[in-house]
């Protein structure tokens, strides 16, 4: 994360304009300053020291009282991480269940796409060799088989479709659940 990010992270209970007003101001002093996330460590102190000599400034500045440090306390930490261990006999299979299941649907409908495929292509050589035999199965036979290619080549671009929300799905969960954890 970088140094702006950082103190953005701090300015939380600032309001929108005033934070904004403050990252504008540090990020045209880094940009005129030439300096580097470490340099700015060095000349401004840590993102955390800065956030909170500029929130007691502007608090102090508006005769308001300095809100209390509202992050949680080690021993709300310390209970989440108990309850997070506890959880996890149920948890665990609960998503793992469903990712496998999510996984294998999309298995299961790749597979039947082939086997259609098959069958069409089967279908079609079958229904041109018996065309000869007799016309009527043998035309049958033959716009079966095409009728399957073509339902394979309509079902590609769905199959595609669904695998790609499910995995970018999976990746927002993932994303999602560590968002919550880093939170604590």
């Amino acid at each position: 994360m970088s140094y702006l990010t950082k103190l953005e992270k701090e300015l939380k209970g600032l309001p929108d304009q005033e934070r904004n007003d403050i990252l504008e101001y540090y990020r045209e002093y880094l940009e005129d300053g030439g300096l580097s996330d470490q340099e700015a460590s060095t000349t401004l102190g840590t993102p955390e020291e800065l956030g909170e000599k500029v929130k007691n400034d502007y608090y102090t500045e508006n005769g308001e009282q300095v809100p209390p440090y509202s992050q949680h306390t080690t021993a709300f930490k310390i209970l989440i991480t108990v309850l997070v261990v506890l959880s996890l006999p149920v948890t665990l299979p609960f998503f793992g269940g469903l990712f496998f299941t999510l996984f294998m649907l999309l298995f299961v409908f790749i597979i039947l796409l082939l086997f259609a495929t098959a069958a069409g292509v089967a279908f079609f050589i079958y229904g041109l060799f018996s065309i000869f035999h007799t016309f009527w199965s043998g035309m049958f036979f033959t716009g079966l088989g095409i009728f399957f290619i073509g339902l394979m080549l309509l079902a590609i671009p769905a199959i595609l479709f669904v695998t790609r929300k499910v995995i970018r799905g999976v990746v927002e969960l993932s994303r999602w659940l560590v968002r919550q954890w880093e939170r604590i």
